[in-house]
């Protein structure tokens, strides 16, 4: 035989061709896998050999793909237990890797191809029969349950593993092994319905979808993918009268759609009345609590009258009247009306006593806060210590009641003998003595002689949330909260911590006249806007207050006209445009809404309006004492004390009869009334010597306000320019 040869020395355009004569060879018996037609690399897996006394390997593409980890050796050993052995199973190849091995090259082609198919020369292996027969052989079989079983516990402890401390979400050594657990999580639960749905009966399968929801809402931004998993769950649950798993898929469902902004008011009406036409009046209490949290960002008074109706009515669920009680009072004392709190917190204290320890707190956190809104200074003190010796029993139990994220679990009752246990958004244990921290400190404010442990309190709530944050940022510290909940842990303490700044830094210039705390703040006012939503709503509630104090500090150095442009900054920002999406974003972290404090009900604006009617007099005196002089100032400052005077008498109730229902504000406005219409003399002889009708506080306020602008700008007029 003779074949043609081409020396490889010569250059290409000079090759000659030679003929050699070779003697024939005998050809060798074929062999299965012949090893002539190996790699050179032999790469041993763990699949079943093809022939007897051969060695499995594996192409020489394969040698060049990325080698598996010891976490991928180590799934695939515990899966490989209760995963059938003839069965070819490859969990943990990448999509990209498998969209890779579809595009590459033509399959046709390489199919072939005799080199291709020497290398590969083992059959492919066919695809399980899927008949009936075999499908209820493996229903029928002893180890069904325990598959289904544990890959439901394995997708569960794969969830749980994202919340470890190697796999800290904010350390970027901890991200790819934060992925990788959410993606074998996923991937065992796909799993379940790809391979294992005839073992699955409708709670199982039901279950499973919710978890995929869940799994893909919480952990990942495919939020698409969660509303279909959801349908899903749904409509499995209508099939075969699932109610308490309707109910969980309907609550997550509310989840998915507020991710998209959506309004809930239309879709819950319709699930509120499925299930009152199905008799399941507790469920559609549930979904009217929802109703009513998610109407806060839209129109705060269907809210109000959500809540009105779920804790008049006495055949309501009574753990979801609890809650309502505990919402209801928390908005009223929040908008200033602390009159018709008062019966809800009573209402709610018998039933709180008996609650689990997070819905005491509650209780106990919202009657502290009630005596601070009111300025009662001795039952609140009593309240604070009522609160901190519960706090010394939660710390002696460690917390055992108390979730990781400060979420608690409340039954419901839907029917006669079925009970649902839902999920309740609250404070963790840290948060919650921040927060007592803080309103303990608020509440020392109100008492002149308190005011040194005041700012002592102020700075233990400073240290407390500092303390806080950095075991949240830290890497090493387990935070045992999901990415989306420490994220809004850390924004939460973050407010919290400014306003502990503002108050500390109030007391400093009402004392001490100390301006270098000031400088904090306007550091904070100076920084670019928050790029994230949850951070640009909570710097929108601070910002008012922080403009406040630089107002104040610029009055305090005798520079009116700033001082009074930044009030006035301080009064059209309070009443300025609302976002419904930035008060859904500050009503889901629980730091306030800006649309439920409306102009009446804003204690900083009413306040700004007296230190403009404050510096509005002293400016129309000083045109007073010159008239010879022509002042362009005086008509806008005529102008603009008469919308002062409507707008004080609008918010006092004197115009409307629904008003400001807060009872030191209106007394505040009172005195500022009497102290305009009379002499200056008269005003300090009234501030100074208050009746029962006007608390000491509010008069000390008015005699400290009074007395600074009008010496603070006789200052600035005698000095040299």
């Amino acid at each position: 035989m003779h074949k043609y040869l081409f020396e490889s020395g010569r250059k290409r355009d000079a090759a000659r061709r030679e003929v050699v004569f070779q003697a024939p060879k005998r050809r060798k018996p074929f062999r299965l896998n012949p090893p002539s037609r190996l790699s050179l690399v032999l790469i041993v897996t763990s699949r079943p050999s093809t022939a007897e006394g051969d060695t499995v390997a594996a192409p020489a593409v394969d040698f060049y793909l990325r080698p598996k980890s010891l976490l991928e050796q180590r799934y695939e050993q515990r899966v490989g237990l209760f995963v059938g052995g003839g069965d070819a199973f490859e969990a943990l190849e990448s999509p990209d890797e498998g969209e890779g091995a579809e595009h590459t090259g033509d399959t046709d082609d390489d199919d072939d191809d005799p080199i291709a198919a020497g290398e590969n020369s083992a059959p492919p292996i066919p695809p399980p029969p899927t008949t009936p027969a075999l499908i209820a052989e493996r229903i029928a079989a002893p180890n069904a349950e325990l598959r289904v079983g544990l890959l439901l516990r394995c997708a569960d402890h794969f969830v749980q593993m994202t919340r470890s401390p190697d796999a800290h979400a904010l350390d970027m050594s901890g991200v790819p092994l934060y992925c990788a657990y959410v993606k074998l999580a996923l991937a065992l639960l796909h799993m379940l319905l790809a391979h294992h749905r005839a073992m699955l009966h409708p709670q199982l399968e039901l279950a499973v979808y919710c978890s995929l929801a869940e799994t893909y809402l919480c952990y990942t931004e495919e939020h698409d993918r969660a509303e279909q998993y959801v349908a899903a769950a749904l409509a499995l649950a209508g099939r075969h009268g699932l109610d308490t798993s309707c109910l969980a898929a309907d609550l997550l469902h509310c989840r998915v759609l507020q991710t998209g902004d959506a309004s809930l008011g239309p879709h819950l009406k319709t699930r509120i009345a499925h299930y009152a036409s199905r008799g399941l009046y507790g469920a559609a209490d549930l979904l009217s609590l929802v109703r009513a949290q998610d109407a806060l960002a839209t129109d705060p008074g269907i809210a109000l009258g959500i809540l009105w109706k779920l804790t008049a009515a006495q055949g309501s669920e009574p753990h979801v009247r609890l809650l309502a009680l505990l919402l209801e009072a928390s908005l009223h004392i929040y908008r200033g009306d602390t009159g018709e709190a008062k019966p809800l917190l009573k209402s709610a204290a018998a039933a709180a006593a008996q609650s689990p320890p997070p819905v005491r707190g509650l209780h106990l956190m919202l009657t502290l806060y009630y005596y601070v809104q009111t300025g009662d200074f001795s039952k609140g003190k009593g309240s604070s210590r009522e609160l901190s010796r519960f706090i010394l029993r939660q710390k002696r139990a460690e917390w055992a009641a108390w979730g990781a994220d400060g979420s608690l679990n409340v039954n419901v009752e839907l029917g006669a003998a079925e009970t649902a246990t839902c999920r309740v958004s609250w404070l963790a244990p840290a948060d919650f003595v921040t927060v007592f921290y803080l309103l303990s400190a608020v509440l020392l404010l109100t008492n002149e002689n308190s005011h040194a442990k005041a700012a002592a309190v102020l700075e233990k709530c400073v240290d407390a949330g500092d303390t806080r944050l950095r075991e949240l940022e830290a890497a090493s510290a387990p935070p045992g909260l999901s990415p989306r909940a420490l994220s809004r842990s850390i924004v939460c303490l973050n407010h919290l911590r400014c306003c502990a700044v503002f108050y500390r830094t109030w007391l400093q210039m009402y004392h001490h006249e100390d301006f270098l705390r000031i400088l904090h703040v306007k550091a904070l006012l100076g920084r670019p806007e928050p790029a994230q939503p949850a951070e640009r709503a909570c710097f929108r509630l601070l910002q008012p207050r922080l403009q406040y104090l630089c107002a104040v500090h610029r009055l305090a150095l005798g520079d009116v006209s700033a001082a009074k442009y930044l009030f006035l900054k301080v009064y059209t920002q309070a009443a300025g445009a609302y976002s419904p999406a930035r008060a859904a974003q500050q009503v889901a972290l629980g730091v306030g809404c800006e649309l439920v404090l409306v102009p009446a009900h804003n204690e900083l604006r009413l306040y700004a309006a007296v230190h403009l009617l404050l510096l509005c007099e002293h400016e129309m005196r000083v045109f007073g004492k010159h008239p010879h002089l022509v002042h362009a100032g005086a008509a806008a400052c005529r102008s603009l004390m008469g919308v002062l005077h409507t707008y004080l008498d609008w918010a006092a109730g004197r115009r409307t009869g629904t008003a400001c229902a807060d009872t030191r504000l209106r007394q505040t406005y009172a005195v500022l009334t009497a102290a305009l219409a009379s002499n200056p003399a008269d005003a300090d002889a009234l501030a100074l010597s208050p009746d029962d009708s006007n608390p000491a506080c509010i008069a000390d306020l008015h005699t400290f306000l009074r007395f600074r602008i009008h010496k603070l700008c006789n200052r600035r007029q005698q000095q040299p320019r």
